[in-house]
């Protein structure tokens, strides 16, 4: 099911989540269910429905001790982006933390990197940039060389932005530096879009104008080259 969100499909995916959802009673096996709901959860998150979002997966969670799958962390940190992306800031801070306790029993502070992060863009959003920061440089040294750099690349933007609040715009630019460079070699381009923009704001204001006219070309060229790609998938699609 969320492979078609992965592939942009959404439609597909609401069309098997709602299938799904009419046989459910039927199933049996914990497990499934329990995926089933966890993977409709992140549906309706693709779908920016973040209700919804919760919705399922507080379901997931309601019987994820009866599962063979020990996904509790997991489903907690997906709880807590949401409630995050609803502004909810004290619902994610719970949950978050909850989830950061989870994979710490478990002695996995790799898991525990993602929530840990979580916290910090939580108290960063609640202003408490001193209680933010050091949190989501942990986070990142946990992450960095792993197959979580998404994540990495998500909390150096979050420095950024805290260094930029600070009024210490040379900081930032160095939070977003190695962050191009990670978001480049994992091939990720709405994030490479992004951070150029924001390096090209950064140096027009530090005055560095050779800079900001370098960023924001390499912004522009990557705007173009997605919307071209998005434009050749709709034509595909329309065709199809």
């Amino acid at each position: 099911m969320y492979e078609y969100v992965v592939l942009g499909e959404i439609d597909s995916a609401v069309f098997y989540a709602e299938e799904g959802l009419e046989i459910l009673p039927l199933v049996k096996d914990t497990s499934e269910r329990l995926e089933f709901f966890a993977e409709v959860g992140n549906v309706y998150y693709s779908l920016s429905d973040f209700s919804q979002a919760i919705r399922y997966t507080r379901k997931a969670l309601e019987i994820v001790e009866y599962a063979k799958k020990d996904v509790k962390g997991n489903l907690l940190n997906n709880l807590a982006e949401y409630y995050f992306s609803l502004d909810q800031l004290d619902s994610a801070l719970y949950f978050y933390q909850q989830s950061v306790d989870h994979f710490t029993g478990k002695d996995d502070p790799l898991s525990a990197a993602n929530p840990l992060g979580g916290i910090g863009m939580v108290y960063a959003r609640k202003g408490k940039f001193q209680q933010a920061k050091p949190l989501l440089i942990e986070a990142i040294g946990r992450l960095v060389d792993t197959q979580y750099e998404y994540s990495a690349i998500i909390f150096q933007q979050e420095l950024a932005w805290l260094a930029e609040q600070e009024g210490d715009l040379t900081e930032a630019v160095g939070y977003l530096v190695p962050a191009l460079q990670r978001a480049r070699r994992l091939g990720l381009g709405t994030l490479v879009r992004d951070v150029q923009e924001d390096l090209a704001y950064y140096y027009e204001q530090l005055g560095q104008t050779d800079s900001a006219l370098y960023y924001y070309k390499s912004f522009v060229a990557q705007r173009d080259s997605i919307l071209s790609i998005n434009n050749v998938q709709a034509m595909a699609e329309a065709r199809a």
